[in-house]
């Protein structure tokens, strides 16, 4: 993340933030039970900061925690909340049953009082496929059919399905959410294809970040027309993006305590995308992310750079509603640089 010069100032809708975690105890200062109770306690403060949701992202195996589940946390934090708004995701759909998945979501839809929200991604890892027992190729038959599966969960009753993958009989879940029709279902997209999927489904639209996604603009445009094609207006979507914004007075001192840990996520990252990468340029892209997309990911620097950042970020060509933050500095994100966008 490099800093940047700040810009004018513009005006726009107000924009929702919500805090990203993912639980990884990359450091092993302390155990990953302490690690997690600290973790989610930032969530839960989240709420008081003033942000407007908290999602957790789904991996499986990784040796430093990564959260395997995040419905579990998103049904912790709807337990120890009032307001703030609770995903269940970034979810990998096709490692699980949508059934499942639905029934999950409404029960924490009840237990939030209609505070949940559901984002799905398609996965890519190898071993986790090999580990469920999927096969890797039939990814994008399982998201398909497993999208649909949630979406008619809570919407129908006494209702079939034949597919590649689930032959289903007379499904009527209870109970239904308290949401209606249903809570939010984001469905990610790195992709013009995948964009393509949300908009088939009539969903709001998750965008993966910067260097994973290459050009932002060129995925939500695929998502607009696939919405005009329906007869649908673009402008009555949601779209959610990430930036990880650190407010700091003292860059240098931060880059200097944590460049180590994003070196050690982008060689893990650069090791998964080598071996299960789907867009042919993912390795050197993610190993060396050119400046164009490096602005893209984030910005440390102090208020007014960072507010300038995001002032950048949101004028890049995709109309966000939603943005999904890190959660290093919440505190001074929420006092200095929210107010101008909420």
């Amino acid at each position: 993340m490099t800093e940047q010069p700040p810009p004018e100032a513009t005006s726009r809708r107000p924009i929702r933030f919500g805090v990203g975690y993912d639980f990884r105890n990359i450091s092993a200062r302390r155990s990953n039970a302490e690690h997690y109770r600290r973790t989610l306690d930032r969530l839960i403060q989240a709420e008081e900061l003033g942000f407007d949701a908290v999602w957790s992202a789904e991996h499986h195996m990784i040796p430093d925690g990564y959260c395997p589940s995040p419905a579990t946390i998103a049904a912790a934090v709807a337990s120890r909340t009032s307001r703030i708004g609770v995903v269940v995701g970034l979810l990998l759909l096709p490692l699980h049953h949508p059934l499942e998945v639905a029934e999950q979501v409404a029960v924490i839809d009840l237990l939030s009082d209609g505070r949940a929200q559901l984002a799905v991604g398609m996965g890519y890892r190898l071993e986790e496929f090999a580990a469920f027992g999927y096969e890797h190729k039939r990814r994008k038959s399982r998201m398909d059919e497993g999208c649909e599966i949630v979406l008619r969960s809570w919407t129908e009753d006494d209702w079939s399905f034949a597919g590649r993958n689930w032959n289903l009989q007379g499904v009527s879940i209870h109970p239904r959410p308290v949401q209606q029709p249903h809570p939010p279902m984001w469905i990610s997209a790195r992709n013009e294809i995948a964009a393509g999927r949300a908009a088939r489904f009539r969903c709001p639209l998750l965008i993966a970040p910067a260097p994973y996604t290459t050009d932002a603009a060129a995925v939500y445009a695929s998502y607009a027309a696939g919405l005009r094609e329906q007869g649908e207006d673009p402008s009555r979507y949601d779209v959610c993006g990430y930036f990880d914004c650190v407010v700091t007075d003292d860059p240098e001192r931060y880059h200097a305590n944590t460049d180590w840990l994003y070196a050690t996520r982008r060689r893990e990252l650069l090791d998964w995308y080598s071996k299960s990468g789907d867009i042919a340029d993912d390795a050197d892209r993610i190993g060396n992310p050119p400046p164009e997309l490096d602005a893209q990911m984030g910005v440390v620097a102090d208020a007014p750079g960072c507010i300038a950042a995001m002032e950048r970020y949101l004028d890049s060509g995709v109309p966000y509603t939603d943005v999904i933050l890190g959660g290093a500095t919440l505190e001074a994100f929420a006092a200095q640089v929210m107010p101008q966008f909420h």
